[in-house]
């Protein structure tokens, strides 16, 4: 029974900090401001760039050129 009780508190608490943490990144994120270089969203919040660079290397950047081709995603200032 304690054991349960546990588990419970322990995934409650961790569902709580995960929900908090996706709330506070919606609301109070990164705001885009003109003179920065193109925003490119993550497939997976916090680390998605990180594994993608990890899993492709080098060609995840030209990945990602080719997934914003509409827009400037390097510029020569």
């Amino acid at each position: 029974m304690g054991y349960f009780s546990d588990s419970a508190a322990f995934m409650l608490l961790g569902t709580s900090v995960v929900t908090l943490l996706a709330l506070m990144s919606r609301f109070i994120g990164t705001k885009h401001l003109a003179g920065e270089p193109v925003y490119i969203p993550p497939s997976i919040p916090y680390f998605g760039h990180a594994i993608g660079l990890l899993y492709n290397k080098i060609p995840y950047y030209g990945m990602m050129r080719y997934k914003l081709s509409d827009s400037q995603l390097y510029c020569d200032a």
